[in-house]
């Protein structure tokens, strides 16, 4: 359970982060969308809903977290194995002929296994890179519970209040009776000591409306509290209430909660004045004003006609006008500019691989296939930039019938210079450490030599090898790209640290004598 909570609590952190991200865009994005429909400006804290909810998205080149994208690459995965592992509960791992080493992050801790070739654990370690105080879990936790508390006795005490409501009909969204499922009728009630009108429920919302509303100020009330209805704004007020309980400690999310029910409380205000047409506002502005709530002890629940920044409604509502079409198209399109940027992950990062990578990613298992092993030569040229072997043409043979195995280098005639011994034999060094059953190398190279031309052979097995780098095994080298790393380092220092000499300085010598 411990784990659980620690997975949760990490995850809740990383989201929070990254929500906060999202709230200050569309702040931002607020900004240039005060003159068109607010009903885009609310459709964004969807995207902030989605964000504090859903804790991995599709990755995309365009995502503005490509700037930041440790921020997304905190693993806090979670599972019944990994939990065991950390727990230090011995496991019998899977058999293999060699050890195995195996990784994973789990919440901010990375923890290694060294797994012998019997399969038994061997070795356990856990490196923290920072531990949350169990102290903070505990008054996250806290919080939360006291916020759903407030919010279930909240809504009880307002069910209270409206027990005694009288039904006073239903009210349809077309006069002719129900169209969709999102027009479905609603159910109005009547209750004396009401401060304003607001709707109520999940499934089968009702509305509640202050005993004595008659003419033309019930049927704009009613008009905005069935758009309410239409749109899922109760549903979408009891969703953001429980997203204010999870992240009650950041401030930036009390923030968007306001703003939100700003923005559905006069997106509402604009479909009302659409349908009321011209000449409109000024008697919505009279209904706004007569309804505004002095005293409402239930915002957060439900949405009500009058709870919400009155004043800055009726200025909204005088001076509305219907919005042109190519404002709703540019909203439209910062809408989805806003999804794709803010509403998508990192795409995957491409990490150039290392020379060492990619040696050892042409490693071959055996000796035999001439395309593979030109493949390995040419990463071995690449590896060596400075060697003369890759400035000289050959022909390559192969010798499969019996061991050792061979590769053989059978220089081109007709060329006027020949590299140099000790660059033969860093190749051929390489091409045993990454040929698992290559036994020899041997190279045959033509100079000419007083006017002929004379050949010289080389050749280098393991054993030499070993003599020449000063390695106990060569073929050990090729075990991981670490280790293929550590003999190009060793290869480098030939010829520069006067511990590390290869033979071919005195083959050099004796052939020029």
């Amino acid at each position: 359970m411990q784990q659980i909570l620690d997975v949760v609590f990490q995850q809740v952190l990383r989201m929070s982060l990254t929500a906060g991200v999202c709230i200050l865009a569309v702040l931002f994005l607020r900004l240039f969308l005060s003159r068109m429909p607010r009903s885009y400006a609310y459709g964004l804290w969807l995207l902030v809903a989605f964000r504090l909810v859903c804790p991995v998205s599709v990755g995309t080149e365009c995502s503005l977290f490509n700037l930041c994208p440790e921020w997304m690459e905190k693993e806090v995965s979670f599972s019944w194995e990994q939990a065991a592992d950390v727990s230090g509960v011995p496991k019998q791992r899977k058999e293999r002929s060699e050890p195995e080493e195996v990784s994973f992050k789990e919440a901010d801790r990375e923890v290694g296994f060294v797994s012998g070739g019997n399969g038994e654990l061997l070795e356990q370690k856990a490196v923290s890179s920072g531990t949350i105080p169990e102290i903070w879990k505990m008054l996250w936790l806290f919080g939360t519970a006291v916020f759903l508390l407030y919010f279930a006795v909240s809504l009880w005490r307002l069910k209270g209040r409206v027990r005694m409501a009288v039904r006073r009909g239903t009210v349809r969204w077309r006069e002719e009776g129900q169209s969709t499922w999102r027009d479905r009728p609603a159910e109005i009630y009547e209750c004396e000591g009401l401060a304003t009108p607001f709707v109520m429920g999940i499934f089968c919302p009702r509305i509640y409306l202050p005993a004595g509303l008659t003419g033309e100020l019930r049927r704009m009330v009613l008009l905005h509290e069935r758009y309410h209805i239409r749109r899922g704004d109760h549903m979408v007020k009891y969703l953001a209430f429980l997203l204010l309980a999870v992240y009650w400690f950041h401030p930036l999310v009390w923030a968007a909660w306001v703003c939100m029910c700003k923005d559905m409380e006069m997106s509402c205000d604009e479909k009302v004045l659409e349908r009321l047409g011209t000449g409109g506002e000024k008697a919505y502005s009279r209904t706004l004003l007569a309804l505004a709530a002095e005293e409402w002890n239930h915002p957060e629940q439900v949405p009500g006609f009058g709870q919400q920044d009155v004043k800055h409604r009726i200025r909204h509502a005088l001076g509305f006008r219907k919005p042109a079409v190519w404002a709703g198209m540019a909203a439209m399109m910062v809408l989805a500019g806003a999804w794709i940027f803010l509403g998508t992950d990192p795409g995957e990062v491409k990490v150039p691989k290392t020379i060492a990578e990619r040696l050892y990613e042409a490693k071959n298992p055996y000796i035999g296939d001439v395309s593979s092993e030109g493949n390995l030569l040419n990463i071995i040229y690449e590896a060596l930039p400075d060697s003369s072997v890759p400035e000289t043409r050959f022909l390559f043979a192969l010798q499969t019938a019996q061991e050792p195995y061979e590769f053989q280098f059978v220089m081109e005639e007709g060329q006027t210079s020949i590299p140099k011994k000790e660059d033969m034999e860093k190749v051929a060094a390489l091409m045993l450490a990454l040929t698992d059953n290559l036994g020899v190398v041997r190279w045959t190279l033509t100079a000419p030599a007083g006017g002929a031309w004379a050949k010289m052979e080389g050749s280098l097995d393991p054993a030499g090898a070993a003599e020449c780098f000063g390695t106990e095994d060569i073929k050990a080298y090729g075990a991981s790209p670490q280790m293929v790393q550590k003999l190009l380092d060793l290869l480098e220092q030939v010829g520069t640290d006067p511990e590390v000499h290869s033979m071919g300085s005195a083959a050099e010598k004796e052939r020029d004598t």
